[in-house]
């Protein structure tokens, strides 16, 4: 590796792998030297337009000592296996969210990545991008004034209108489906921006979807949440409902709602009701994945930790793990349990 290059490999070249790619080739300090998929046409074809080397496995990525760095943009159930194989062969990581199924497996990640001394990454773009960042400001600014609350939502309408493929309905694969995929999101996000999520409360039903066979399938989660500082709120996430995106964030000052693209700021009172919007679109499609991507060559070559390194995505993923147990059991999960269980 250069000073200023990185050669890189990309795993998953499909779906949401197309993404990461255009982030990759858009980044003039990334090489792009080979790249795999399941789907060989998709891979022939990336290997095709970009002029990189098409493997035939992951073992040959594995075995390639040009490669320096490897993007994981595969299911969640290999970012465990693939990681710390990735790692161990002396490669950088950036694994796409979550970190993993569960907390032990995320563990074994991090753990593999201090072992090897490589840059690991988790694909939490939601926090970089640009309406997030502009919220971090104002609430940093004193804007808000003491936040008391919040509220956010993140729900598509993918078990409706698309075909969900199974391993994503297998609870040992995915648990608690959309909260996985989508709600994650949103708490990296809340916790980026109010605190560590300490304590949670947590509800989940099948209201349509079921797997291949049948059986009844989350499709729709919502959890209270507790934070370090005193801070309460709720999150939802739903795979049958129609589009949401949005956090709400209520202070002693003033509240903030942040959408895809702009912020609503408004306080109201028996005599006014001030409302202001503040306009957060992306300056091009895709910024925050350009953003995240930047960091992680930035990070290979300077020798530092990404702002969301493998802490951060496995204190996510023991959120979410804290709220599948807390469905089960009909009570309130601390966070500390979670981590503390795969000790």
């Amino acid at each position: 590796m250069s000073e200023s290059k990185v050669n890189i490999a990309l795993v998953g070249v499909a779906n949401h792998g197309e993404t990461i790619l255009k982030a990759i080739t858009s980044n003039s300090r990334f090489v792009l030297k080979s790249c795999y998929d399941v789907n060989r046409s998709a891979s022939e074809f990336v290997a095709k337009r970009y002029g990189c080397q098409c493997a035939s496995g992951f073992e040959e990525i594995l075995n390639d000592s040009n490669i320096d760095a490897v993007a994981l943009v595969t299911p969640n159930f290999v970012h465990s296996s693939q990681a710390v194989q990735a790692l161990a062969a002396g490669k950088h990581v950036f694994v796409e969210k979550p970190l993993a199924t569960n907390v032990r497996e995320g563990r074994e990640i991090v753990e593999a990545a201090k072992a090897h001394r490589k840059v690991l990454q988790v694909g939490h773009n939601t926090r970089m991008r640009r309406v997030f960042r502009e919220a971090k400001k104002l609430l940093e600014g004193g804007v808000v004034g003491d936040v008391i609350n919040v509220y956010a939502n993140m729900s598509f309408d993918f078990g409706l209108t698309k075909s969900v493929p199974e391993w994503k309905k297998d609870r040992d694969k995915c648990m608690l489906l959309p909260m996985t995929q989508l709600g994650i999101h949103f708490v990296d996000t809340l916790q980026f921006l109010i605190g560590q999520i300490t304590e949670v409360t947590c509800f989940e039903r099948s209201a349509i979807m079921s797997d291949k066979k049948g059986k009844a399938v989350t499709d729709t989660v919502a959890a209270n949440i507790a934070f370090d500082n005193g801070v309460i709120g709720s999150i939802q996430s739903s795979y049958v409902t129609c589009d949401v995106y949005s956090i709400v964030i209520y202070g002693t000052k003033s509240n903030l709602t942040c959408y895809s693209d702009s912020i609503k700021m408004w306080r109201s009172s028996e005599f006014d009701r001030n409302v202001k919007s503040v306009s957060a679109a992306e300056s091009v499609d895709g910024e925050s994945y350009l953003y995240e991507m930047n960091e992680f060559a930035e990070c290979i070559t300077s020798n530092r930790s990404p702002e969301v390194n493998g802490e951060v995505g496995l204190a996510n993923v023991a959120v979410v793990e804290a709220m599948a147990r807390s469905s089960e059991r009909k009570q309130a999960v601390s966070i500390s349990e979670i981590l503390r269980s795969t000790l």
